[in-house]
């Protein structure tokens, strides 16, 4: 009798350990789709000028298509001048809006253009992201672009620069509220031996990004080198200094139609 009541408890152990196991929740991620697939377009009214294109099929809620098209001019003052264009099914501009990175066709290979709903607002909307293409560490930089619906045909843009590396996260509902804040990594340097990846993390409105790194257990960090642990008492007498109100490069920039 005993020996049964002993094995029973054992059972109702496991199965109460796997239910809560199975309670146990997994961090939502933002589902994307992801395209690769640019075409090189060419304008027969300037050689100056480099455009490529992509479509987005089932962009809108009618379900129509929508073509992202990057052009880059010559850089002017020795600063870089392109555009990101979204043109409907009929050939008709939606927007053209200034992006101060210079596209060009060895990078594109390596970028990549994503459509999910960031803002649980319902409306797809798209982020590129578009490598530097920079050596060693820099390597990792890229520049961030996110293209919003607002609704009714309108968007806006933010940009920024920022770094893709050891599993980093971009976006993450820290509120649950079904929108999705966007974490932003840069590189901070200590001395010759301790670089660290900092996040900081910010909620997007329509007028921009806010920082909300302080409420949310942010800015964190890892030690660059994987070997290092991460010094808890360095990452402390930072976290002011890292706390960035607007990520490096960053530009707001608001369209209506």
């Amino acid at each position: 009798m005993r020996t049964t009541i002993y094995l029973l408890t054992i059972v109702l152990v496991a199965i109460s350990c796997h239910q809560g196991k199975a309670q146990k929740k997994e961090p939502a991620k933002l589902e994307f789709q992801t395209y690769s697939d640019w075409e090189t377009k060419y304008d027969e009214n300037s050689s100056d000028e480099e455009c490529w294109e992509l479509t987005i099929p089932d962009y809108f809620k009618e379900n129509s298509a929508v073509t992202v098209q990057l052009r880059a001019y010559e850089e002017e003052n020795d600063q870089p001048n392109s555009t990101i264009a979204l043109i409907d099914k009929a050939g008709n501009y939606l927007v053209t809006l200034f992006e101060p990175t210079q596209f060009h066709k060895f990078a594109l290979e390596y970028a990549t253009l994503s459509v999910g709903d960031v803002d649980g607002n319902g409306l797809k909307d798209v982020k590129i992201e578009f490598p530097y293409m920079g050596n060693g560490l820099m390597a990792c930089a890229i520049r961030t672009i996110y293209i919003f619906q607002a609704g009714a045909k309108a968007f806006n843009k933010i940009s920024f620069d920022s770094f893709v590396c050891r599993d980093h996260v971009a976006e993450t509902d820290v509120d649950g509220d079904g929108k999705w804040e966007i974490i932003v990594r840069t590189l901070e340097y200590i001395d010759e031996n301790n670089h660290y990846w900092v996040d900081n993390i910010y909620k997007y409105t329509p007028e921009g990004l806010i920082c909300v790194s302080k409420e949310n257990g942010y800015p964190k960090a890892l030690n660059v080198n994987k070997s290092k642990p991460t010094d808890a008492e360095i990452v402390a007498r930072h976290k002011e200094e890292w706390t960035v109100e607007q990520p490096k490069g960053y530009l707001f920039l608001k369209s209506s139609r």
